[in-house]
């Protein structure tokens, strides 16, 4: 099976028509991403954030 039908069917599907839409598409980016060799995170991240504009930056930059 597909990695996506298989993480839909351990979560018990989607709740809503909204969740069903949201879970195509973002499911498309991340196999879209994979095929393409990039980094599937960072293509959520580069889609989602403005460059250069992340929130999370200082904490993910500072070491543990």
């Amino acid at each position: 099976m597909r990695p996506d039908v298989l993480l839909r069917k351990i979560t018990f599907g989607n709740r809503s028509k909204k969740g069903a839409k949201v879970h195509d598409v973002v499911t498309s980016i991340l196999q879209t991403a994979k095929l393409n060799k990039k980094d599937p995170i960072e293509t959520i991240k580069d889609l989602l954030l403005p460059a250069g504009k992340n929130p999370f930056a200082e904490i993910l930059a500072a070491p543990p």
